[in-house]
C-alpha cells in the first residue's frame, strides 16, 4: 500500500488543528480529560452525539 506525498503534511494539519480544539476548550473551563473526551466525540460520534453533548453537559 503506498501512502500519498502529502500524508504527513495531512497529518501534521490535522494535529494542529486538533490541539487548537483541545486548547479552546480548556479555556473555556472544562478539564482535560472532558475536553479530550468532546473533542474525540466529534471524531468518532458525529454532529449528533457533539449536540447531544452540549445538552448534557450545558455548554454554549
Amino acid at each position: 500500500m503506498r501512502v500519498r506525498e502529502g500524508a504527513g503534511q495531512d497529518r501534521a494539519e490535522f494535529r494542529r488543528a486538533f490541539n487548537s480544539l483541545l486548547g479552546v476548550l480548556r479555556l473555556e473551563g472544562l478539564s482535560r480529560r472532558v475536553a479530550l473526551g468532546l473533542a474525540l466525540l466529534g471524531l468518532i460520534g458525529g454532529r449528533v452525539s457533539v449536540s447531544n453533548a452540549v445538552l448534557t453537559f450545558g455548554l454554549n
